[in-house]
């Protein structure tokens, strides 16, 4: 289990939860060629529609299954998976922190945009704690099920320089031997 091997099952977390959630997938690669490094991009959550009450916590879902499928490779303490959530994984889940935010928001009857600084008060705060909690065992359950292809997605990003769409859903689409 080396490192590349666990970035690979991140990065293969967020593309196969995308496209079960049905969220479109430009590429996935280890190797991005602006620097960045791994990379799995799909459709922004920018464009969302004000109203629309249901993408956000989708999009919230892609951001935790990267760290979650990590998780599944290669499991880690509580301490070390809060080490993570300092590190590498910040991202993602400050990602998926802005996302549920919005939505709370959203459900309250507030403007909430994508990216903007949220601001939640007492009841907002503890609905947001259980929206989290709801959506990281909604995420896990969904690592969970999808763990085949994500093993194959996985270890296609091992072989190839980078995924399509097309190929990540064949690769969701076949079946082990």
């Amino acid at each position: 289990m080396g490192k590349k091997e666990t970035i690979a099952h991140h990065e293969a977390g967020h593309a196969v939860i995308a496209r079960v959630l049905d969220i479109p997938v430009s590429y996935a690669t280890l190797d991005a060629l602006d620097g960045a490094g791994a990379v799995v991009t799909t459709s922004s959550a920018t464009h969302l529609a004000p109203d629309d009450l249901e993408a956000p916590e989708k999009y919230a879902i892609v951001a935790l299954a990267g760290p979650q499928a990590q998780h599944h490779y290669r499991p880690m303490s509580l301490a070390a998976q809060n080490r993570a959530c300092d590190g590498g994984w910040r991202v993602d889940r400050a990602n998926a922190t802005s996302l549920l935010a919005m939505l709370v928001l959203r459900q309250h009857g507030k403007p909430a945009v994508p990216g903007s600084y949220v601001e939640l008060d007492g009841p907002e705060t503890e609905e947001f704690g259980r929206l989290f909690s709801h959506t990281t065992q909604k995420t896990a359950d969904l690592v969970q099920e999808n763990w085949s292809a994500i093993q194959r997605v996985a270890a296609a990003l091992l072989s190839r320089p980078a995924l399509t769409e097309e190929d990540i859903d064949a690769l969701i689409a076949a079946h082990d031997n």
